[in-house]
């Protein structure tokens, strides 16, 4: 099957241009992009004038699990939720996966996502139907996944740092364990991973355990040794909460990565989710392997006002932090969620001048934003029309001097302070690429810049007629 997409304007390497001509598809890959080749024909052809034409993008972390349970866990703390993902994640058929992997990949194609990491949950063992069925489910859809099956062998309430009594017990005294071996579970992912590796090399099978301090050091000494032979990549959960970094001290009297670089499970090929509890020393790790980007949650660098801003009295640690990684070479990207009389004026040229210091490489400058829910928070207000057009003369004066003395401005008013203030966008030029679209820098210059390029790709004037365009009120 061969499909050819005619007048496409598609985006280059460089994810800053496009360009313009055909694109043709053949056995579901890209065969050739601008100038085809002599004489190509297609089963199929499509006009894609007026369109543009991305690379999918990619989700570094899912759970095909969790296409039913949407809506079913309200919000609670990691590890009790983690108590209802289990229960409504568990004892489902080979149909029953294929489905919730199905729904879950449809959301993500929806929005433009055509590769995956599907960290895969099957409760209570681990089998390579369940595992041919998530892998059919993405086939079908065309989509690339790595699925990285999930695994541990220790109790979910084994591995919490609960004080004695904490437990009722009827509870405490329940056997745990697993219905299923180390030695079961890689062998069941060795063989899925031999499985996938028969098919057309979109699926393919690596590692996944739930977390290292739910495996006992004989799990992780076997996954660490399959991963060797085929190196075939890990995805784990770690340090996703402050009690997963305490029950490691008490384990291992060393922080969990820590743990795992002693047995020597640390390269290249793993892939460490949240992390958000590092140790010190893991932190000096950090900087030796100059990981990033990082991106952080900057607000303010004054001490005192950023332990008020964060609601944590040790916040204002993080900010040696920041240092450290700047001097280490380490890509750093910030945010500033601006609060009226508390982080603006010389707060905010403080916050600036000091990031700039530290080596950022770009950071937004965001509006607060707020609901009626806020009973016995601080008493924050909205940026108004006067204070909105005062940031942006102040963060644009301080990113003319950043642009003149590192090449960047590297500071960027999102898209709500030029709406509020009534001034013009800046133009596609300022954004530097877009380097903190996500924060929503740039998006309506970029909507508009796309728009009116579609609008060129036009032969003819196209005759108005009536529309309707869709909003809502936050």
């Amino acid at each position: 099957m061969t499909t050819l997409l005619k007048n496409a304007k598609y985006l280059l390497p460089d994810c800053v241009s496009w360009g313009e001509g055909d694109i043709l598809l053949a056995g579901g890959r890209i065969a050739a992009v601008g100038a085809l080749p002599q004489g190509a024909e297609a089963d199929e052809v499509i006009d894609a004038r007026g369109k543009l034409v991305i690379p999918g993008f990619i989700n570094a972390h899912a759970h095909s699990y969790t296409g039913y349970l949407k809506g079913s866990i309200d919000c609670m703390p990691l590890d009790i939720y983690m108590l209802h993902a289990i229960a409504g994640g568990s004892s489902r058929s080979a149909r029953e996966i294929y489905v919730s992997t199905m729904v879950e990949a449809l959301e993500m194609l929806k929005s433009g996502t055509t590769s995956v990491v599907d960290h895969f949950s099957e409760r209570p063992s681990l089998t390579t139907e369940g595992l041919r069925s998530a892998a059919d489910a993405f086939d079908n859809l065309g989509m690339r996944a790595n699925i990285a099956t999930m695994f541990a062998d220790r109790g979910f309430l084994d591995t919490i740092p609960l004080l004695p009594g904490e437990l009722p017990d009827e509870v405490r005294d329940r056997p745990s364990g697993r219905a299923q071996s180390p030695e079961e579970y890689i062998a069941v992912v060795e063989q899925a991973y031999l499985d996938a590796r028969e098919r057309d090399g979109r699926v393919r099978v690596i590692l996944g355990t739930d977390g290292p301090q739910r495996c006992s050091d004989h799990l992780l000494e076997l996954t660490g040794e399959l991963e060797r032979k085929y190196e075939m990549g890990w995805q784990t959960h770690a340090l996703e909460a402050k009690t997963q970094a305490v029950f490691a001290r008490e384990q291992y009297g060393v922080g969990l990565i820590e743990h795992m670089r002693d047995m020597g499970l640390l390269n290249s090929r793993l892939s460490l989710v949240h992390a958000v509890w590092l140790s010190e020393r893991e932190m000096e790790r950090i900087c030796a392997l100059k990981i990033s980007p990082i991106n952080v949650s900057v607000h303010a660098t004054d001490p005192k006002l950023r332990c008020t801003l964060l609601g944590n009295k040790r916040a204002d640690k993080s900010l040696e932090l920041m240092r450290r990684f700047g001097q280490a070479g380490i890509v750093m990207n910030g945010q500033i969620v601006l609060c009226p009389g508390f982080n603006d004026g010389a707060q905010l040229q403080r916050t600036m001048e000091d990031m700039a210091a530290w080596g950022f490489a770009s950071c937004s400058i965001v509006p607060v934003g707020l609901t009626t829910y806020r009973q016995g928070l601080a008493k924050l207000r909205p940026v108004d029309r006067e204070e909105a057009a005062a940031v942006i003369d102040q963060v644009e004066a301080f990113a003319g001097k950043c642009l003149e003395q590192y090449g960047s401005r590297m500071f960027f008013c999102s898209d709500e302070f030029y709406i509020r203030a009534g001034r013009d966008l800046p133009e596609e030029e300022y954004y530097e690429g877009y380097v903190q679209l996500e924060n929503g820098v740039g998006m309506l210059r970029s909507l508009i810049t796309e728009f009116e390029s579609g609008l060129r790709l036009e032969d003819e004037a196209v005759k108005a007629a009536p529309f309707t365009i869709a909003t809502g009120v936050s």
